[in-house]
Parts: structure tokens; sequence; C-alpha cells
């Protein structure tokens, strides 16, 4: 996951108002369910916030940042209720991309997550039906210390009550660098690290459990 300081709640004030299929107004700024025309600006955020691994970025190790980006049409074969976009004046500002159990076997069994072995292992010996997998968290880093990252955790939180679901499980680089941003962003927000995996492409994850 990453963040760009979303932990600032800044000017944003976060409503109650009911969670409907597509869409969730919250003053100026929309949160809604992510389609096939929001990917170019999901890609374009997203590789904003790729980290180098091998030379890292100094402001994304104090921001937050992704390892792995996809293409448009991976992430557009995503796109399903839990997977969210932040949308301003100006476009998509963030996104919150989220899996049930039956989509995230979907995935598996095609092969569309195979780099994430150690946490898709974990993730199989779960409840199916009891949790959401958070693979993803990006914001645009325009739109700093305005609590983007925040709103669309919160609303993804009231979206999994309306639909019975429990459990939340992120992954945040351990190793060869900590994403300790992100780390400060899940455990504000209430997770706890539950168990570590390395990837068969060597890097080392926590699994963060959020029970909202």
């Amino acid at each position: 996951m990453t963040t760009e300081q979303s932990t600032i709640i800044g000017s944003f004030c976060f409503t109650n108002a009911p969670v409907h299929d597509n869409l969730l107004l919250e003053g100026a700024v929309m949160i809604r369910m992510a389609n096939k025309a929001d990917m170019p600006a999901v890609v374009r955020i997203a590789e904003a916030v790729q980290l180098n691994l091998y030379s890292p970025q100094p402001h994304l190790l104090r921001a937050g940042f992704l390892v792995y980006v996809l293409d448009q049409s991976d992430y557009a074969r995503r796109a399903n209720p839990f997977f969210t976009v932040s949308v301003g004046e100006e476009g998509a500002t963030g996104f919150l991309m989220c899996y049930d159990g039956a989509f995230l076997q979907e995935l598996i069994d095609t092969g569309a997550i195979s780099h994430q072995d150690g946490a898709v292992d974990f993730l199989l010996d779960q409840p199916q039906g009891s949790f959401i997998f958070g693979d993803q968290i990006a914001i645009d880093p325009a739109t700093m210390q305005r609590g983007v990252g925040r709103e669309l955790m919160l609303e993804m939180f009231e979206r999994m009550r309306k639909g019975g679901i429990s459990t939340m499980f992120v992954t945040i680089l351990h190793e060869p660098v900590r994403n300790d941003p992100s780390i400060r962003f899940c455990t504000t927000l209430g997770a706890e690290c539950v168990a570590e995996v390395t990837n068969k492409d060597g890097l080392t994850w926590g699994i963060y459990r959020f029970v909202p």
C-alpha cells in the first residue's frame, strides 16, 4: 500500500452518508466504484508513487509508495465493487483496490497475482466471505495533506459493514525497504501486523489486519 501524507485529515469532512453501489459524496469529493474510464488516471497515480527498490526516491520513503504497478488492462480487469476511486474537480485523486475472497480466487486461478504468492498462501487459509484483501492504495502527489487516503479507507470500512465483511488484510513492504509511512498510516487506522511472508521475488511483506 502507499499513502501520500494521507494520515493528515486536512480540510476533508467525512460524512455518514449511506453507501450506494457506485458513489459516496463527501463535500467536494466523490468516492465511487472505479470504472474503465478511470484506468488512465489510476496508472498515472500509481506510477507517480512507484518506488525504485534499487535507488529509492527520498520523497517516497517519506510519503509511502507502491512496488508493483500494473498496466491499464490489468487494472481494468480488477474492477469490482471493492475497487474505488476518489474524484475531485480535476478528476481522480486516488484509488483503493480491494477484492473479496471470491474475486481474489478468480485472480489466483488466472495467475493474475502470482507475484504475490506468499500473501496468497496466507489469504487462502482465511475463511472465504469473511474478508477483503486491500491490494493497493495510492494518492496523487498533487493532493497532499487532504486526507484522501484516510477517507478512501473509511468509506471502504463502511462498504464492508454494509456487506457483512468483518476483516481487511493488506500487505506492506518490510524488506528490502521498509514502508514506514504506510505502516504508520495503517496502524493509525487500527491495523495490526499478524504475519510476515516472503514472495518468490525475494521481497518480504508484513500482513496487516483491520477489523473496523
